[in-house]
C-alpha cells in the first residue's frame, strides 16, 4: 500500500494540489474546486481558532451532507480538533447523549436546529454552537426564492436569516475571505504524528448492540482511501459520484466523502432525497459511481427518470448495508447489461469499527452469497465462538479482523474495547466483530447472522437497548424489550414489548400505547420510534434472570438484517 502518513487535512490539501482546477464538490448545482475547497478549509479552520476551538477538542457536527459539512470536517481536522458527526434530525435527548459521549465543547449545525440545542444546552459541555443558513452553500438561483420563502417576521421587520436564539450560546457562521492567498500552492510537510492521532468519534452499536462512541483515527480515514484507490475502477479521476449516504455513517464519510476526495473525483452531495430525486440526479448528472443500500437500491430501480437515464458511462455501484433480494440483484444485472454492460457491481462487509469496508468482491468476479475477501492490507479469520481458536475452513463461526482500519477503541470504555479487540495466540490484536459467517477454500468470506442485538429500519441502524431506556423511563413502564419486526415497506420496524406498573393495568390499554409513543416521538428520531406497542403481564426470562431473547424471538417474529457493509 501507498504511503497513509499524515492528516485527513494533509490527504485532501495533496488533492487538491494535484487535481486543483477539476470540481471537487457540486451542491444543488453549484461547483467547488478542488483548489476552492481547500481555500476555504483554510479560511474555516482560522475561523474555528478564533471562536475558540483547539487542537483535542471535540466538535459534533449535527448537519446534512452539504458543502460547509465538507469544509467543517477538514478545517477541524486541520486544527487537531475531532469531529463527531450525528444525524441531523436527532432529538435534544439524542444531542444530550452523544455530547456526552463524545465529551463535545463545541458544535455546528444549521439554523433552524439551533432550538434542539437551546433545549438542552444547560446539561452538556458544550461552550458554543455554530450555525448558518443552508441558502449560503446556494447557487443565487435558488438562494434568493429559498431565502424569500424562509422569511419570518420579526417585530414587523423581515429577516432572511433566523435570529440567533441565544447570544451567549450561539454564533453564526461567518469567515472574512482572506486576500491575495493561493493556498493550493503552499507547501508543507506531512506531520507523520498525526497518522495514529485520534480524528473522528463515529456511533455504532458495537458488538453488543449498545451505542458507542468508536474512536477512529487519521490513519484509519487514510488507509481506506488508499484501499479504495487500489481497487481498479473504484475510482477514476473527475468521475462523478452520487452522494447520497450520510457522513454520519462511515460509509458516507469514510469511502464516499474521504476516499473518493483523496483521488480527484467529483461528489454530488445531496442533502435530502427521495428515490425520485436519486432517479432525476442519474438523468441530469450521468454519474460515474454509485454507492448505496438495497432501501434506496431495490425501488431506484423501477423509477421512471432512473430507467430513462443514459447509464453509458456509468463505471460502478457499490451496495453494503443490508441484504440484497435475489431479484434486486437479478433485475439491476438485466439493466446494467443492457445499459452499461463494462459497469461493475459490488457488495462487500464492514462495520463502523473498521470505519465502513474492510471486505469486498475482487472486481470482476462474484460469488453469490459472499462478501468477498480482506481489502489490502486487511486479515480476516473465523473462530470458534467465545475462544480465539481459528474454525477450520467452511465451519462457521465468528467473523474476526484485524489491520490498519481497525478503530483505537471505544470512548470512555476500556471493558467492551477489551472484549472486541483480542491478542490471538499468534501475537496478533484481533476485532472480534460479533457477526457469525464462514470462509471457503478460496478464501471468499460468506456472513450468516449477527450475534449481536441491533438491527435496521429503512436501511439505518437502531439499537435497541438505546430505544429501551427510553422506553423504561416512562413512569408507567416497569420493563421493556424491542426486536424488529417484517415490515414491508421499511424491511423491519420496531416493535416494543412492555410490561406496565401493576397499578395502571386497569387502565385504557389504548390510551396507554399512545402515551408511550408519544414519549418515544419527543425523545428519538422518528426511524427509531416503535411502529407497534404490545403490553404483557410478565417478560419471559432465562433460568439466570435475564430477558429471554430467543423467546421474545419465537413469539413475535424477530427478524435479522443479513449484511453490515
Amino acid at each position: 500500500m501507498n504511503d497513509v502518513k499524515g492528516s485527513m487535512y494533509d490527504y485532501i490539501r495533496i488533492a487538491a494540489m494535484r487535481f486543483s482546477n477539476l470540481t471537487a464538490c457540486e451542491f444543488m448545482g453549484k461547483k467547488t474546486t478542488y483548489r476552492q475547497l481547500l481555500s476555504r478549509i483554510d479560511d474555516a479552520s482560522d475561523f474555528f481558532r478564533a471562536v475558540g476551538i483547539r487542537s483535542g477538542h471535540c466538535v459534533t457536527l449535527c448537519l446534512p451532507n452539504c458543502l460547509t459539512a465538507v469544509i467543517s470536517i477538514y478545517a477541524l481536522n486541520k486544527i487537531g480538533a475531532v469531529v463527531s458527526p450525528i444525524h441531523p434530525l436527532s432529538t435534544p435527548y439524542e444531542i444530550k447523549t452523544y455530547t456526552h459521549i463524545s465529551h463535545s465543547t463545541y458544535a455546528i449545525t444549521l439554523e433552524q436546529f439551533q432550538k434542539q440545542f437551546q433545549s438542552v444546552f444547560a446539561q452538556t459541555d458544550l461552550k458554543k454552537i455554530i450555525v448558518f443558513s443552508i441558502s449560503d452553500e446556494m447557487p443565487f438561483y435558488l438562494k434568493f426564492p429559498y431565502r424569500l420563502s424562509k422569511r419570518i417576521k420579526r417585530n414587523g421587520q423581515s429577516s432572511e436569516r433566523i435570529p440567533v436564539i441565544n447570544a451567549n450560546h450561539f454564533i453564526h457562521w461567518h469567515i472574512n475571505k482572506k486576500q491575495s492567498k493561493d493556498t493550493v500552492m503552499q507547501s508543507s510537510e506531512m506531520n507523520e504524528k498525526k497518522t495514529d492521532k485520534l480524528a473522528v468519534i463515529l456511533f455504532s452499536g458495537g458488538t453488543t448492540g449498545t451505542p458507542k462512541g468508536v474512536m477512529l483515527s487519521n490513519g484509519n480515514f487514510n488507509t481506506l482511501a488508499q484501499q479504495i484507490g487500489e481497487r481498479g475502477k473504484a475510482v477514476e479521476l473527475g468521475g462523478k459520484v452520487l452522494g447520497i449516504l450520510p457522513i454520519f455513517h462511515g460509509y458516507g464519510l469514510g469511502v464516499v466523502v474521504h476516499s473518493f476526495l483523496s483521488w480527484g473525483s467529483h461528489i454530488i452531495l445531496v442533502p435530502k432525497f427521495t428515490t425520485d430525486t436519486i432517479g432525476r440526479l442519474f438523468k441530469r448528472k450521468k454519474p460515474a459511481y454509485f454507492q448505496t443500500i438495497p432501501r434506496l437500491l431495490e425501488p431506484l430501480l423501477k423509477n421512471k427518470h432512473f430507467q430513462k437515464a443514459d447509464l453509458s458511462g456509468f463505471r460502478k455501484i457499490n451496495c453494503g448495508g443490508d441484504k440484497l433480494k435475489d431479484s434486486t440483484l437479478e433485475e439491476l444485472k438485466t439493466i446494467l447489461k443492457k445499459k452499461a454492460p463494462d459497469a461493475i457491481f459490488s457488495e462487500g462487509y464492514g462495520l463502523t469499527e473498521t470505519v465502513s469496508a474492510c471486505m469486498a468482491m475482487p472486481e470482476k468476479v462474484y460469488k453469490k452469497g459472499s462478501i468477498g475477501k480482506p481489502l489490502p492490507g486487511m486479515e480476516a479469520m473465523i473462530v470458534i465462538p467465545g475462544t480465539e481458536t481459528e474454525a477450520p475452513t467452511g465451519q462457521e463461526g465468528e467473523i474476526c479482523v484485524r489491520g490498519p482500519n481497525v478503530m483505537m477503541g471505544y470512548m470512555d470504555d476500556e471493558v467492551e474495547t477489551t472484549r472486541v479487540l483480542r491478542k490471538h495466540p499468534d501475537g496478533k490484536l484481533w476485532l472480534h466483530t460479533g457477526d457469525l459467517g464462514c470462509v471457503d477454500e478460496e478464501g471468499f468470506y460468506y456472513f450468516k447472522e449477527r450475534m449481536k442485538r441491533i438491527f435496521k429500519v429503512s436501511g439505518m441502524a437502531v439499537f435497541p437497548v438505546q430505544i429501551e431506556e427510553v422506553l423504561n423511563a416512562h413512569p408507567l413502564v416497569v420493563e421493556s424489550f424491542v426486536i424488529g419486526v417484517p415490515d414491508t415497506v421499511r424491511g423491519q420496524k420496531i416493535k416494543a414489548i412492555v410490561v406496565l406498573e401493576e397499578d395502571h393495568l386497569m387502565m385504557d390499554e389504548m390510551a396507554i400505547k399512545a402515551e408511550i409513543l408519544q414519549w418515544c416521538r419527543e425523545k428519538l428520531i422518528p426511524w427509531r420510534c416503535p411502529g407497534e406497542i404490545e403490553i404483557i403481564g410478565e417478560m419471559p426470562k432465562t433460568k439466570v434472570g435475564k430477558v429471554s431473547f430467543q423467546s421474545i424471538r419465537i413469539k413475535y417474529g424477530e427478524t435479522h438484517d443479513e449484511k453490515n457493509a
